[in-house]
């Protein structure tokens, strides 16, 4: 099943030359959840990786790990941008998205050297810090108790025992892969970081040791808000990734 899902009509646009955004979600999230940015960046193309277990994809298995998650969107990916001119590409990778995305790059930079890629790693610490909890062995209580801290706003969808029985075994698997992962050694080339000033998920004594697991120097930029800043309504990260793009910052 394919799993670059377009959020823009400009997936089919005849202008080959524009610029390609791809959203790597957050733990339980999907591409929709970042609908809101297309009207921040009507000269980009922006593509959603739906994971497999949710949305056109809820009938596959969930990803072993991160690491076998992020090839399988490298290989669709590298398909798809091959058959595009060079143009500059971005990948954006939201908690857990941000290091799928990291991994991803680092195997589209072996597969498409010559693609102009940036990688921009947002609401998560660098890859060698593992979050050192086990909460997707935990009772429900618990991990639900923990994703309403993370997003006050889902806590609402949480209290209805439908949806819990139809969300929470995905959660529980993403939660999985984010407790289960180590990181090999490995950098990409270029590298900026973004995060909320109050997100309570960052380590502001190890964020800067990002700047290692990126071979040019790695940008930093902090934002109002906490784990969600980049929640709707608000479009302030979609201008600033369309500043990136136009070399503004």
């Amino acid at each position: 099943m394919q799993a670059i899902t377009p959020l823009n009509t400009r997936e089919c646009a005849t202008d080959q030359t524009l610029p390609v955004l791809v959203i790597f979600p957050h733990a339980g999230g999907s591409p929709r959840f970042y609908s809101h940015w297309c009207q921040k960046l009507p000269d980009a193309r922006l593509w959603g990786m739906t994971y497999p277990g949710r949305d056109g994809r809820s009938a596959e298995k969930p990803a072993p790990s991160i690491q076998q998650l992020a090839a399988a969107c490298a290989s669709q990916l590298a398909v798809r941008l091959a058959a595009l001119p060079p143009v500059p590409v971005m990948l954006f990778g939201h908690s857990m998205g941000a290091w799928v995305a990291w991994e991803c790059a680092r195997l589209l930079e072996q597969r498409l050297p010559a693609q102009r890629l940036v990688t921009v790693v947002s609401g998560q610490n660098p890859p060698d810090q593992s979050p050192g909890s086990r909460l997707h062995l935990a009772q429900d209580a618990a991990l639900i108790a923990d994703i309403n801290r993370q997003h006050p706003a889902s806590r609402a969808l949480w209290e209805i025992a439908e949806l819990r029985q139809l969300f929470l075994p995905l959660v529980r698997e993403d939660y999985r892969l984010l407790e289960t992962y180590r990181a090999q050694p490995g950098t990409v080339r270029r590298l900026h970081v973004v995060y909320g000033r109050d997100d309570g998920e960052i380590d502001p004594t190890r964020i800067a040791n990002w700047q290692h697991w990126g071979r040019e120097r790695c940008r930093y930029r902090a934002f109002p808000g906490g784990h969600f800043y980049l929640a709707a309504p608000d479009t302030t990260l979609p201008r600033y990734l369309s500043e990136l793009f136009h070399g503004e910052v």
